[in-house]
Order: structure tokens, then C-alpha cells, then sequence
């Protein structure tokens, strides 16, 4: 084939846009409203057009565009008949939906077009398709007759159908066009003629009016003004007319009191209520209403209640009434003044605490012109900062790898210029990308620093894991996301209504409590309940409460619900009892000593704690619980139990943490690697205080990275003046990750709320 004959990569032809349905495609006419029908055939006809003139095959284009175009030309042939229609929103949407209908019937035609079924549901659909695609505004029905009586064939009054319109009066079709659309309704007859000259006046006529009423709206700011002037010329004049009265001889003071006398014109107008725009600025509001997630029209409803209460806003002065556009407007300033401003942070990074999470998150999809709103799959890592809890970002890593995760925060953290120099701890939950001792993301942290920092690692968590494990031993695995596959599992959804019976009471060693303020609702219900089994009986108000929403990403409700199960049941199976007691004796006392005593000096002692509840068990269940221990016990590492050893009570305990820590310091300056390995040191279940659950003849030391600015001098006067926690600024780490638990929350509902 030649250079000059040769096709074009993508040949395009009518016949390849020919339908067996409705047959080849074409526009349809201007003449009358076209039918279901004329539009799928103008949809056909825009397709060859677009495919023409891009040299795209057409299953390239996207429907949008085509329903786009057809629905802009079937509002310009209704506004040519003089007929308010519906938004291009919508007339879009029902072209859409026309077609996938049509579709629908057409993949499955040239299979089922022999069949009796098929052909008589074909015909059905054939006949709706001529049917007119009604965009009109007013949906109202009209009768067959006109208000003469006459049937509307026969009818040659110039106002005719009969009609009880109830639309708004820009939606409502003109009387002189209702013979038009119903003919086009029914029997399709009528045609669109040329333009109607008195009728296009008429309207001409009527859009100014409009314009002159919106102007008139505009001024209203001036009006008031006026109003306000008037009415403090109108106090003036009354306090100069008493003045000019007392003045004067009693024939004028009669004069004055006649009820004809006036000095002024008519002050009628003064009684009109105020109404200039608002235009003060509400960010607060703005940004409540957001953290909330209250509508734009209830925050604008609830603002002018309480103006309207503190009689801000009355019947004569509505200057001050705040309008649902307003607080849209202020929702998008607040947005992109908190997007533009510099994320940058004055303040020493000196702690990092980060937990991560995948999210259904909104974005925005840019089709063509327009852009739509889906939902994707996200992972989102929060970052806060301790003393204060301080929420510094969060990112979406590349990958969730722990490479991923820790090149995205360094290079986030980069961008906003941290000072990396001061960082002395990092915390995180105790999964294995967090605290893998080779390529864990703690370990390349420090790689990246070349130093080491202290690791904490959530008790709360490592105290859940246990419980975990002792109730899957005694009623098997999970089943769902929020569901178990044994017996006892199964029951626990819905315990809150079972009634409460009479049980036995199972004594623990619970902590008392003196500030709730501090508990969650899920955490003061568990205290609650324990104290309840505690002392064998369960108020009737206790029994009514929520125990929490059933999740396995929170253990604490299992808790919750388990125990509830127990005081509800009459004769509880031997397993249940096993783990009531495993809650009521480890679990549950050891949450609390977590949450009271929280900063990471205490840690070590938590860890000891934990082993020490769990030796009531008997041999087969230790062998169940004490590994999960051991591969847990973060705090039990040296340089966390030189932590507590050197914040003691007893100084001997003291004085020996201080040495270790100063051979230690000894040690690590003349090694040549300079960030150690952080390897779990084997655990001994049978020690008799914190500071034996090691052996250290066999451990590498190494000093507590969050004592490197402490020094060794203080260190020793420490051993005869024992420390406070805040004194080290101890306190201010928690040894939980509770407060970024909360971020990520937020986060997670943020990103299903914007896009």
C-alpha cells in the first residue's frame, strides 16, 4: 500500500456507530422535543463526531463528555420552545442512566434476539423509547380537556389545559406553551415554530424586572445606613423640639400639642428591620463546626439561635443574621490558610511517637473537565511529640514497609526543619516493623542519626497481647474483623442486654483511681465492672451502661464485654471462668497501673508486674503467656532498667544503676560502632524484684539514650539525693501511646470527610 492510500491508525465510519436497535446515528430534529430515542441517536452521532475529530477509538472516550455535549443541545432546543427546564447536572444524569439502560439491552441482543421473551420485552422498551425526554422544570399533570370544556384536539382558546400548578413562579411553564409540551407529551403532532414576538418581549420585560429587584437587594446596605441616620436625627430633633417648647409662651406650647402639628416628615420607614450584609469574620466558628462535622446550614442555624437569644439579632435588626453561604465561605478560607501556612517547628524535636493506619480516603479524580469525588485505600502514619502531646504531621508513605515508612517521615520532618540533634526517644506499638532489632523502623532511625535512641514501646499494648492469647487458647481464633469462632465469642455481641444474676466474686488487687477526669468512657466502664466482680455485686445502673463497641483492633472492650458475659450468665462454662480470672487478676489491674504510674521510668517495674500477676496460672498456661512476655518485654531491656534502677527508692538499688551506667558510658566510647543492636535479653520469670529479671553477667550494657545530656557528675549525686522523675524531665514520656491512638483517629476521620 502506498504512503498516499494508506488508512489512518484509527479508521473511523458511520457503520461502526450503526445500532441494531435504534439504527444509525443522527441529531435529532429542532423542530419538536426530542424522544428517549433521538437521544441515544444523538449520543451516537456525537461519538462519531468526537472520534472523528480526535482520530481516538471511541471506546476512548469517556461518556461524560458525550452526555456533556447532548445535554447542552437538548436545553438550548427547550429554551428555544420557551420552557424552564431542570440543571445540566441533571439532565447529564438522566442521559446516563437512559444509556446504561439501553446498554444493558444491548449486550445481550444478538444472543437473545430469537427468543419469544426477549423480543416481546424489546418491543415494550422500543415503545418507551418514543416517549419524550422531559427536562422540564414542572412536573404537574394537565388535563385531557381544556378549561372550556372542550378536548384539547378541538380547542382554539388561546389559554387552554387545565392545570393546578404548584411550582415556584421561575419553574412554573408558560400558560401559552402547555398545549405545546402536553402535545409533545402525548401524540407529538406539534411543531416548534418561529420566534413568538409578543411572548419574547413579555419575557424581555420580565428578566429586567428581575435585574431591577436583585439591584434594589444590593443597595440594601445604603438603605439601612439611611435608616440608622434617620433615626438619630429623628432622637436629636425630639430632644430639641422639648427644649424649643420650654422656651417659649404658652400660645406656642398649645400650638405644639395640637395633634396637626408636625416638624418632620413621616418617620413611617423607621420600622423597617435592618438587613446589611454580615460581614464580620467567624474562624472560630468555622473551624468548631469542621472538628465537629456539623453542616454549613445547622452551624448557620444554631450561631443565630444564640444571637437571636442574646437579642443581637431581633425582628428590627437582622444586620447580624448568619447565612449557611457565610459559614461555607469561612470553612474555605480557614481550610487553605491552615494549608498555606509554613509547617515548620521552632521547638527541639526531643521525642517522636508515630502509629499508622489505612484509611478509606476521599480524593479528587479529574475527568475531562470535571472532577469526582471516590474513595481509595490509604495508609497515614501520625506523628506527635511529647511533653504536651503535640500533633506535628502525619504522611502516606511510599510503601508500608518500614523503608517506606521511615524515609517518608525523615524526608516530611526534613521539609518542615526539625533539628534531628536533640531526639532522644522514639515510641510506637510493638508490631514488627516498628521494632525489627535489623531493619525495624526505630533501627533505621537511628542508622540515619548514627546514635542510638531509647526505644518505648507501648505497655498497653504489650498488656493486651497476653489476654489475647489466653482467650483464643480457651475459645479459638477470630473469625472477622469484629467477630470470634467460639462459644464464647459468639455471645459477647448483644451482652449489655442480658439480665444480671447472682455470681461469684473473684478478688483482684485493683488500684484505686482518684481523677476519672483522666478515663475514657470504654476505661471507666472496665473499672467499673471490675470493682463489681471485686465485690460480687453489680448496681442496676452499671448494668445498663454500654460496655464499648466490639473491635479487635481494642481489647479493652473484650475486656469489657467478657466480664459482663460472666455476671450475666448463671451457671459460666470453665473456660469463661479462666479468663474472667486471667482479666480480673492480670489484665485489668495491670491497665491501671499503666495508665496512673506512665512515664518510662517505671516501665521496667510494669514489665515485673506483669510477670508477678501471671504465676497463679498452672504450668500449661504459662507456657502460653510467658513467651508472649518475652517477646514483648521492651522495658525489660538494660538501658530501661537502669531507667527505674536509677530512679529507686531504695538507694543501693541506686547506687548500683549508676555504676552500670557509668561502665556502660565507658564501654560505648571507645567502640567503634556507635549504634548498638537492641536485642531482647531473655527474660527470668522467677525473679523476686525488676532489677533480677535479667542476667546481667551476660548482657551487653549500654547507658539509657535519654540520659545522654545527663551528667555523670549529676548521675552520682543521685545515688545519695534519689531523683524525682521530672527531674530528668522522665515524666514527661509516657510509656503508652495513647495520645497518638487519639491523632489517628482524627486522622482517619478527617480523610473520609475532605478531599
Amino acid at each position: 500500500m502506498s504512503e498516499k492510500t494508506k488508512k489512518p491508525r484509527f479508521h473511523i465510519s458511520r457503520k461502526d456507530h450503526v445500532c441494531p436497535i435504534f439504527g444509525a446515528p443522527k441529531d435529532f430534529s429542532l423542530r419538536n422535543l426530542p424522544s428517549y430515542a433521538d437521544v441515544i441517536l444523538c449520543c451516537f452521532e456525537q461519538r462519531y463526531v468526537m472520534s472523528s475529530s480526535t482520530e481516538l477509538p471511541s471506546q476512548k472516550i469517556a461518556f461524560s463528555e458525550i452526555a456533556n455535549v447532548v445535554a447542552q443541545k437538548i436545553k438550548m432546543l427547550y429554551m428555544t420552545a420557551s420552557i424552564p427546564t431542570v440543571s445540566q447536572t441533571r439532565v447529564e444524569q438522566m442521559i446516563t442512566a437512559y444509556h446504561a439502560k439501553y446498554w444493558k439491552k444491548r449486550k445481550s441482543y444478538k444472543r437473545d434476539k430469537e427468543n419469544p421473551k426477549f423480543q416481546k420485552a424489546h418491543e415494550i422498551f422500543k415503545t418507551e423509547t418514543e416517549k419524550i425526554f422531559d427536562i422540564s422544570s414542572c412536573k404537574c399533570q394537565m388535563s385531557n380537556d381544556c378549561n372550556c370544556g372542550k378536548p384539547l384536539s378541538l380547542c382554539i382558546c388561546p389559554n387552554p389545559i387545565s392545570i393546578d400548578c404548584g411550582c415556584e413562579k421561575d419553574r412554573k411553564i408558560p400558560v401559552i406553551e402547555r398545549k405545546f409540551l402536553f402535545d409533545q407529551r402525548t401524540a407529538r403532532v406539534g411543531k416548534i415554530g418561529s420566534i413568538d414576538v409578543l411572548e419574547t418581549a413579555k419575557l424581555t420585560r420580565r428578566a429586567e424586572r428581575n435585574e431591577k429587584t436583585k439591584h434594589k437587594m444590593t443597595s440594601s446596605s445604603t438603605y439601612t445606613s439611611s435608616v440608622d441616620n434617620a433615626k438619630s436625627f429623628s432622637d436629636d430633633l425630639d430632644d430639641n423640639i422639648e427644649e424649643f417648647v420650654e422656651n417659649r409662651s404658652p400660645e406656642v406650647q398649645e400650638h405644639v400639642k395640637d395633634p396637626t402639628f408636625a416638624l418632620s416628615p413621616s418617620t413611617s420607614y423607621l420600622q423597617k428591620p435592618s438587613t446589611s450584609q454580615m460581614r464580620i469574620n467567624l474562624p472560630e466558628t468555622a473551624v468548631i463546626s469542621d472538628r465537629f462535622g456539623v453542616s454549613e446550614r445547622a452551624t448557620a442555624a444554631i450561631a443565630t439561635s444564640v444571637l437571636k437569644d442574646l437579642q443581637i439579632v431581633t425582628d428590627t435588626d437582622l444586620t447580624f443574621v448568619i447565612d449557611k453561604n457565610k459559614i461555607r465561605r469561612e470553612k474555605s478560607k480557614i481550610r487553605k490558610a491552615l494549608q498555606q501556612e509554613p509547617k515548620t517547628m521552632s521547638e527541639a524535636l526531643t521525642s517522636l511517637y508515630f502509629d499508622g493506619r489505612k484509611d478509606e480516603t476521599l480524593y479528587q479524580e479529574e475527568v475531562g473537565s470535571k472532577r469526582y469525588r471516590k474513595t481509595r485505600k490509604e495508609e497515614h502514619v501520625s506523628i506527635i511529640m511529647e511533653p504536651g502531646s503535640q500533633y506535628i504531621t502525619h504522611v502516606t508513605p511510599i510503601s508500608g514497609t518500614s523503608k517506606g515508612i521511615t524515609e517518608s517521615m525523615i524526608s516530611h520532618l526534613n521539609e518542615m526543619e526539625f533539628d534531628f540533634s536533640e531526639l532522644l526517644l522514639v515510641g510506637c506499638d510493638g508490631t514488627a516493623t516498628n521494632t525489627g532489632w535489623r531493619g525495624g523502623i526505630i533501627r533505621r532511625i537511628e542508622l540515619y542519626l548514627n546514635r542510638p535512641i531509647q526505644w518505648n514501646i507501648c505497655l498497653l499494648h504489650a498488656n493486651e497481647l497476653p489476654l489475647r492469647h489466653v482467650f483464643q487458647h480457651f475459645d479459638g481464633k477470630t473469625s472477622g474483623p469484629n467477630s470470634f469462632s467460639g462459644t464464647i465469642g459468639k455471645q459477647l455481641q448483644g451482652v449489655e442486654h442480658l439480665p444480671v444474676v447472682n455470681f461469684n466474686k473473684i478478688e483482684c488487687d485493683l488500684v484505686q483511681v482518684t481523677c476519672r477526669d483522666n478515663l475514657s468512657k470504654d476505661q471507666k466502664y472496665l473499672y467499673d465492672i471490675g470493682q463489681a466482680i471485686h465485690l460480687g455485686n453489680c448496681s442496676s445502673d452499671l448494668s445498663l451502661r454500654d460496655p464499648g463497641k466490639l473491635s479487635h483492633a481494642r481489647w479493652l472492650t473484650l475486656g469489657n464485654r467478657t466480664l459482663r458475659l460472666y455476671i450475666s450468665s448463671e451457671d459460666p462454662s470453665e473456660n469463661l471462668v479462666h479468663i474472667v480470672t486471667f482479666i480480673m487478676k492480670a489484665y485489668l489491674p495491670m491497665w491501671f497501673q499503666i495508665k496512673l504510674n506512665d512515664s518510662i521510668a517505671d516501665g521496667a517495674r510494669h514489665v515485673f508486674t506483669m510477670i508477678k500477676n501471671s504465676r497463679y496460672l498452672p504450668e500449661h498456661l504459662l507456657r502460653v503467656v510467658d513467651p508472649v512476655i518475652q517477646h514483648n518485654a521492651y522495658f525489660a531491656h538494660p538501658e530501661s532498667l537502669l531507667l527505674s534502677m536509677v530512679t529507686d527508692e531504695n538507694r543501693n538499688v541506686r547506687k548500683i544503676g549508676v555504676q552500670r551506667i557509668l561502665k556502660a558510658r565507658e564501654t560505648t566510647s571507645t567502640a567503634k560502632n556507635s549504634v548498638r543492636s537492641f536485642i531482647l535479653p531473655k527474660l527470668n520469670f522467677n525473679a523476686t524484684n525488676y532489677y533480677e529479671m535479667i542476667d546481667w553477667s551476660s548482657t551487653i550494657l549500654s547507658p539509657p539514650p535519654v540520659l545522654r545530656n545527663v551528667l555523670n557528675a549529676d548521675l552520682l549525686s543521685s545515688i545519695d539525693n534519689q531523683p524525682s522523675i521530672s527531674q530528668w524531665n522522665l515524666s514527661s514520656f509516657p510509656c503508652h501511646t495513647q495520645a497518638v491512638e487519639r491523632t489517628v483517629k482524627l486522622v482517619t476521620e478527617a480523610s473520609n470527610k475532605f478531599a
